[in-house]
């Protein structure tokens, strides 16, 4: 049996951070938000299926009282 695909990203929570907006994309210029982690929570499920052999980038953003104070590293990976 197979198990579920679960794909998700996960990071390291900037202390001050009360909104960490996950942008993610097949490109760093084609970087948008898809999700956001609120309450200290420091992962976002992603809602479509990864390709194998194919590379992604990611960037969290993280918002304090309301607007975006941090833009984060570019981050990349690639599937097997």
């Amino acid at each position: 049996m197979k198990a579920a695909s679960r794909e998700a990203l996960m990071w390291l929570n900037n202390l001050q951070g009360q909104d960490h907006v996950l942008h993610f994309g097949t490109s760093k210029a084609s970087l948008t938000g898809v999700g956001v982690a609120r309450n200290g929570s420091n992962a976002v499920q992603l809602v479509m299926k990864l390709a194998r052999g194919s590379q992604y980038y990611w960037r969290v953003n993280v918002a304090v009282a309301g607007k975006v104070n941090y833009v984060g590293d570019e981050w990349s990976f690639t599937t097997i």
